[in-house]
């Protein structure tokens, strides 16, 4: 959940009856540069709550853009997925949009959209990502990449005896085996980590399962006590309820907007359980996005590691939240606009 002290710079609704298509394109700042932001494609039980879900999500590009020290804005696009939504000729529209908007909106992947449909839209528009970038790195193993450094950092300065860099031997559980979930565990195995997972698309459940991953149901995986949770499947699921009964020591992922409320936060705090938040931890394919072509997005990716270790070392040192350190860090940055 993102606490607005601001409105967005411009919020645009495509309707289009005849294809069952309604969306939301927020601009929430281009101070620092053009806004980027992905698309989402998902269910929502109104017009309301999908424009809602724009709103903070494009406040939440902002901060990620400005705390990984982008010349970037935010933005969102959000798609209504509803029966009988004739996909192809939306994403047409959405480009047509994109296109009008003649860059101020730079647009990429998110939940619900797929390589074929990101490749769609690229016809239409040159006003979007690739899903791979320079050097053949996929946008879903950037964020990945991103998230593991972030976790990296978590781990070195973890409270309870945790404080370790390597990740052999830990235990991590992951909520979500999407794209970006699934390069999570790839990378997470590789470095022979134990993995536990799940999803509630049987079809990810088994490429997790073929990859090694344990598939637990939501319920065990939320209870399992472990070193490391990863939240990587959709925004709040980091409530109330499961900071009260979290067993892991780090919980550190890509999904966006994880927290339901600041209070989650505090609680976890209290409970000593380390929190490292989206806007830092989910940055890896934002900034695979912005730089040029010419530009390996690897060791750019590499410094949300060091990042994640100076704001938690400073939320401990101050008594604030990670959250409200990075916020602060990402915020003062846009308004001095540089």
């Amino acid at each position: 959940m993102i606490i607005r002290e601001r409105g967005p710079e411009e919020i645009l609704e495509i309707l289009d009856p005849s294809v069952r298509l309604t969306a939301f394109i927020v601009i929430d700042s281009t101070r620092l540069g053009p806004a980027h932001g992905g698309i989402r494609i998902r269910r929502y039980d109104s017009e309301r709550e999908a424009l809602l879900d724009a709103l903070d999500l494009a406040s939440a590009m902002t901060l990620k853009a400005a705390l990984a020290g982008l010349d970037s804005g935010g933005g969102k696009i959000v798609m209504m997925d509803r029966p009988g939504l004739r996909r192809a000729r939306a994403i047409d529209l959405v480009a047509e949009a994109l296109n009008d908007l003649r860059g101020r909106f730079f647009a990429g992947p998110d939940y619900g959209m797929t390589p074929r449909v990101l490749a769609r839209l690229r016809r239409y528009t040159r006003h979007a990502a690739a899903d791979r970038v320079c050097g053949g790195l996929a946008l879903a193993d950037a964020t990945a990449l991103g998230t593991l450094a972030a976790i990296r950092g978590a781990l070195a300065v973890a409270p309870g005896g945790a404080r370790r860099s390597g990740l052999r031997g830990i235990e991590a559980a992951i909520q979500g085996l999407g794209a970006v979930g699934l390069s999570i565990a790839r990378m997470l195995l590789q470095e022979g980590a134990r993995v536990a997972g799940t999803d509630t698309d049987p079809c990810a459940a088994r490429r997790g399962a073929a990859l090694g991953v344990r598939i637990l149901s939501s319920r065990r995986l939320a209870s399992l006590q472990c070193e490391l949770f990863v939240p990587a499947a959709v925004g709040g699921t980091v409530d109330e309820p499961f900071a009260r009964t979290c067993r892991a020591r780090i919980v550190c992922g890509p999904a966006n907007n994880q927290l339901s409320s600041p209070q989650a936060e505090r609680i976890l705090r209290e409970r000593r359980v380390l929190f490292v938040p989206d806007i830092v931890a989910s940055a890896g394919a934002v900034v695979a996005g912005v730089l040029p072509c010419r530009t390996d997005p690897r060791p750019i990716i590499a410094r949300i590691g060091p990042r994640t270790v100076r704001i938690l070392r400073e939320a401990a040192r101050t008594g604030a939240t990670a959250t409200e350190v990075a916020r602060r860090r990402a915020e003062g940055r846009v308004r001095r606009g540089r």
